[in-house]
């Protein structure tokens, strides 16, 4: 084990599989081990949406998958996704700009890239969410964008870099 919590296995990229084959490559992750597994859905980078209609057959039939890392930009659809997902599947948010929408439907936190320089932030935002302070968690979640000034750098790895 080496010490790994958990698995965060992504849609197989660059042949864009079936609805079918992400099943299939998810559940052949699944058997493998006795882990959790986090479900990441990044069409973007991965070529494929992962349907709601997989995300929960998997959340339902396969007991090592707990959890979806949600970057695939739509909150409505995450939301019928938390609506319908058994109890203690959980949803992350897996893009740093939707992290509040999501929490909005339903989503538990985030596994996200600017938590890498905003966790005191992100824990804040967290816990005024936790309180019932909505409008406190939107003023921390706007003020950490302005203050950190984070400018994404459009690479072959798009990734985001704190400004200077």
């Amino acid at each position: 084990r080496l010490g790994a919590a958990g698995i965060l296995a992504v849609c197989p990229y660059y042949n864009r599989p079936s609805q079918a084959g992400i099943d299939a490559h998810m559940r052949a992750i699944a058997a493998s081990t006795d882990l959790p597994i986090i479900v990441y859905d990044i069409p973007v980078r991965s070529g494929r949406k992962i349907s709601s209609a997989s995300l929960l057959k998997m959340a339902r039939e396969v007991k090592n998958i707990v959890a979806l890392k949600d970057a695939a930009g739509n909150p409505g659809e995450t939301a019928n996704v938390i609506n319908q997902a058994p109890a203690g599947y959980e949803v992350y948010s897996g893009d740093d700009g939707m992290t509040l929408p999501l929490m909005a439907v339903g989503a538990v936190g985030t596994i996200g890239v600017a938590t890498a320089w905003t966790g005191t932030d992100h824990q804040l935002l967290f816990d005024l969410w936790e309180a019932g302070d909505v409008v406190g968690a939107r003023k921390v979640n706007g003020a950490w964008k302005l203050s950190r000034r984070t400018v994404y750098v459009d690479t072959v790895n798009p990734m985001y870099k704190p400004a200077k």
